[in-house]
């Protein structure tokens, strides 16, 4: 290995965000009905069985006897989206993984797709990244395509200040048509391509 490649790979990793673990706090109704706050922190970021592991152990712990009810009470982790609080341990464990997996861009895709779990297998091959502005990615869409080159050979040098692509129609056209979907957030704009 040369001295650029673990430069470059330390470089690569401190771009990455920060790994989300999301959580479910998962509590015995039975306890609650009778008045008892009981139940516990669960990684939404694994398989149902995991998730299920733990739901079985509060309830095994519940201070009511043959308690089978359970509620997810609160949660962390999920980003923009919204859990109910009779979410099936499927779709907990389908999210948590997908945002464990992928990040703030995962949640917000979900969150876009509403309950559309077919939408939610097609993630990795819709993400086209987070962005500054959605004109920004069009821009380098279009520095990757040559157009400058192409434009630079085709209009006289006393015009080419004056021949611009515009970027904003661009970008504009792009999301009426339906080839770009942009989600803003705090810090930017996730992309993604239609599934």
């Amino acid at each position: 290995m040369s001295e650029e490649e673990p430069r470059e790979q330390e470089q690569a990793s401190s771009e990455q965000e920060p790994r989300i673990s999301p959580k479910v706090w998962i509590a015995s109704l039975s306890d609650y009905n009778v008045g008892w706050l009981h139940g516990a922190w669960i990684d939404a970021d694994q398989e149902p069985d995991g998730i299920w592991t733990g739901i079985n152990e509060v309830l095994r712990t519940s201070k009511v006897p043959g308690s089978e009810e359970w509620a997810t009470f609160d949660y962390e982790g999920f980003g923009v989206l919204t859990l109910s609080e009779y979410e099936t341990v499927e779709r907990i464990s389908r999210l948590g993984r997908g945002i464990g997996e992928h990040g703030e861009a995962f949640a917000v895709f979900a969150h876009f797709f509403g309950r559309d779990d077919e939408a939610l297998d097609q993630f990795e091959d819709c993400y086209i990244g987070k962005w500054e502005s959605a004109a920004a990615y069009v821009e380098e869409f279009l520095k990757d395509t040559g157009i400058e080159r192409i434009l630079d050979e085709a209009v006289p040098e006393s015009l080419r200040d004056y021949v611009r692509v515009d970027t904003e129609a661009l970008v504009r056209d792009m999301e009426y048509e339906g080839s770009l979907l942009s989600v803003e957030t705090q810090g930017g704009v996730f992309l993604f391509h239609p599934p």
